[in-house]
């Protein structure tokens, strides 16, 4: 079969682009100085947001510290996935909208966000992995997950290799799709 019959085939290659070198890839800043600006730029936008600030919560995963925010609430969380480049933090401008429900933002591994990856993502189940960690150490049974581009792909992911976790999908310019027929090869 062709790439246009694979549903998935968009995904794997998002996977690849993203993850897959010829060497071990561990993401990390050119230098202390870029990452130091970085986080005082963001820590400084987010002072002067205006917004309900978030707690921010580290927990461990396999793949390495991983960065959430909460903000307080009931109910089924939302859990906000970034897209690449950005971090959780970009979706406070959402959060307000939530009403009463609580919510989540999840600074991706491998990405500029204050999650840190100290071990090389083989593929796609790894990330699943590292998602169901993240949302078991949030103690997050199950959620709305709501994903942009590179967070859309986790999203989806994790919805086709972990179902229980995830009682909806809002998914933004993701390149992924999955069928029923992708289940019996997961």
């Amino acid at each position: 079969a062709d790439a246009s019959d694979d549903p998935l085939a968009s995904a794997r290659a998002l996977w690849y682009i993203r993850t897959m070198k010829e060497r071990v890839n561990l993401s990390s800043w050119k230098s202390a100085k870029a990452e130091q600006r970085f986080r005082e730029l963001e820590d400084e936008l987010l002072r002067n947001s205006g917004r309900e600030l978030p707690v921010p919560i580290d927990v461990e995963t396999r793949l390495g510290p991983t960065r959430a925010y909460r903000w307080d609430g009931a109910g089924i969380p939302v859990v906000f996935l970034h897209g690449v480049s950005g971090t959780g933090l970009s979706w406070i401008g959402y959060t307000e909208h939530r009403g009463a429900r609580v919510a989540y933002a999840i600074d991706t591994i491998g990405d500029v966000g204050r999650s840190e990856q100290q071990v090389a993502v083989e593929g796609p189940d790894d990330l699943a992995a590292w998602l169901d960690t993240t949302l078991a150490a949030l103690g997050v049974e199950h959620a709305h997950l709501v994903g942009t581009s590179y967070g859309g792909f986790l999203a989806l992911n994790l919805a086709a290799r972990r179902p229980a976790r995830v009682r909806s999908l809002v998914l933004i310019d993701t390149a992924g799709r999955y069928t029923t027929q992708d289940s019996a090869e997961t």
